[in-house]
């Protein structure tokens, strides 16, 4: 697995295309075993995550032709249902391959996920919106038994709590069901969005709007053609660098609609920010002011951007406030950006950050992927040199992160 040895205080300058969503694509790689035609995807970004997920759908006997950002998948054949330990381990999105499993072949083998270190994640959600549904599921030894002997029935289902994963997954089981679906409390997240007009270019029947999502069961879908969408976190990773290094970005193809509340904090901590044609420039102002921030669900600020943000606030011009609403397992960034001399004093799920003139290089590890990011940003901020270990978590969501920031003149090579 690779590391990265990076000279910073170089200020970054230049173009960029954000790559596709890893978090659009990986829910759409799933979505694609509920018709038995091919899918085509546009716009895939090269990412450890996504060959993961053609590893498991082949697996499962279907069969997926790749270009370098291009896929087509063909699931007529899907004649599996079960996925080995190995293959749920290395990632959180394999739970989504439950609801469409169930859907194409009334049951599915998997275990319980594994991804980045990031807190308590149950799919206890999952489970119970499946099992309202007809399916008769049991959790032994973290492995997952799933059948739908009568097949999915459509019911009403209201989320204790807007998830993602559980919302994307009841989309997926919904469409082939029996039936109508109604789904309250749902997550609205950019990402659900972009599965939704995948899920409707299949010729499933949703409906959104009135605080619910409406879905019609099918007894078939047919296959597509979607571009992915760009993804919004690696976006606001290049706006950090930006800001960070005291440089200039224009980020080409940025999804600024998705960006709304991000691009909010940091217009109040100075940033100047341009919008250019399609895309975004972005560069730092006077300096960079304190601010409050929350995590929180879509519309709200991403617990995605929250190590990038901690790395922005540890060079401001004052004390600063991070409160981590969703994951309890966040703040694991604090020890590594302390190494490279930010003040920062976590206590319980808030941190508070005193900005310091300037970070000094050393050596720290990536702990998940939004951290291990955070971390290159930081270090292409610090004086001299560092190493930013761990760079296997960055693999699964960043496309040739090396090749990206050295374009835009970063000092940064990647060694083994």
């Amino acid at each position: 697995m690779p590391d990265y040895k990076i000279r910073g205080t170089a200020p970054l300058r230049g173009s960029v295309l954000v790559q596709g969503a890893k978090n659009s694509v990986l829910p759409m790689l799933a979505a694609c075993l509920l018709c038995s035609e091919k899918v085509q995807l546009s716009g895939v970004p090269q990412l450890s995550d996504v060959s993961n997920s053609l590893r498991i759908i082949e697996k499962l006997g279907c069969r997926v032709r790749r270009g370098v950002h291009t896929l087509e998948v063909d699931t007529q054949a899907v004649c599996y249902s079960t996925l080995t330990a190995e293959d749920c381990r290395k990632m959180r999105s394999s739970v989504l391959f439950l609801g469409p499993l169930l859907g194409r072949t009334g049951r599915a083998e998997l275990y319980c996920p594994g991804g980045c270190v990031l807190g308590p994640r149950p799919i206890d959600l999952h489970i119970e919106a499946l099992c309202k549904m007809g399916a008769e599921i049991e959790v032994t030894d973290e492995r997952i038994s799933a059948v739908c002997p009568d097949g999915l029935q459509g019911s009403e289902i209201t989320l204790r709590y807007p998830s993602v994963g559980a919302t994307e997954n009841i989309l997926m089981a919904a469409c082939l069901a029996k039936g109508r679906t109604v789904l309250y409390n749902s997550a609205v997240e950019p990402e659900i969005g972009e599965l939704i007009a995948l899920l409707r270019a299949m010729g499933a029947f949703i409906e959104v709007g009135g605080g619910r999502v409406c879905i019609e069961g099918s007894e078939r879908l047919h296959g597509c053609h979607r571009t992915v969408g760009a993804d919004r976190i690696v976006a606001f990773t290049l706006m950090a660098a930006a800001l960070v290094t005291d440089g200039e970005i224009t980020l080409c193809n940025c999804p600024v609609q998705a960006l709304q509340a991000p691009l909010r904090v940091l217009g109040d901590i100075g940033a100047d920010i341009s919008l250019c044609g399609e895309g975004l420039r972005i560069r730092r102002g006077t300096k960079i002011y304190p601010v409050n921030v929350s995590s929180a669900p879509y519309p709200g600020f991403p617990t995605d951007a929250g190590a990038l943000l901690l790395t922005i606030l540890s060079l401001a011009s004052g004390r600063s406030r991070y409160e981590e609403t969703v994951f309890s397992d966040r703040f694991a960034i604090a020890e590594q950006l302390r190494r490279l001399g930010a003040d920062i004093e976590v206590k319980n799920n808030c941190a508070v950050i005193n900005g310091v003139p300037q970070l000094c290089g050393g050596t720290v590890r990536a702990t998940d992927l939004r951290a291990g990011a955070a971390l290159i940003v930081a270090a292409l901020g610090a004086q001299g040199e560092s190493t930013v270990c761990g760079g296997e978590h960055i693999l699964r969501g960043y496309e040739d992160i090396v090749g990206v920031f050295r374009s835009l003149g970063a000092e940064i090579t990647e060694i083994n």
